[in-house]
């Protein structure tokens, strides 16, 4: 449980799938697609955030790609303590949109540079929500 634990942290903080596996395999045989199949699953581990009163929560959005189109990755964040409460991607935009706090975009957009600002190749949009949702999850994490 560690191994895989420690397998996701190590991807969700820059390393890459490859990468990871390498790394670990140094201590136990583990393949690149472990390493996916982990961080997309812990996601259901992390406690998601509370629903309560917010005195303000602002919306975001931010641009990935998805073979070759482009999607919008949205991201609902509480104003006072920066934590994600939602995230989602959908394939047009908005015009309801405001700003919010760069913090949570600024670390994604740091992450999905890894892979280029696109989703990796052959990904489907349910995998994109998913990564999402795990990104969400562990970024909420890290972020106390």
């Amino acid at each position: 449980m560690e191994l895989k634990i420690l397998a996701a942290l190590l991807y969700f903080f820059g390393l890459s799938l490859r990468k990871t596996s390498k790394y670990l395999s140094l201590f136990e045989e583990i393949s690149h697609e472990s390493v996916r199949i982990y961080y997309h699953r812990l996601k259901k581990v992390l406690k998601q955030p509370r629903k309560r009163e917010r005195r303000l929560i602002a919306i975001d959005e931010t641009k990935l790609k998805l073979e070759k189109k482009l999607i919008f990755i949205w991201a609902a964040i509480d104003v006072d303590t920066k934590e994600c409460l939602a995230i989602w991607a959908s394939e047009g935009r908005d015009v309801w949109r405001k700003e919010c706090s760069r913090s949570f975009f600024s670390r994604f957009k740091e992450r999905t540079k890894r892979f280029w600002n696109r989703s990796p190749f052959n990904s489907s949009f349910d995998s994109v929500q998913s990564w999402i949702e795990s990104f969400m999850a562990f970024y909420n994490y890290w972020r106390c």
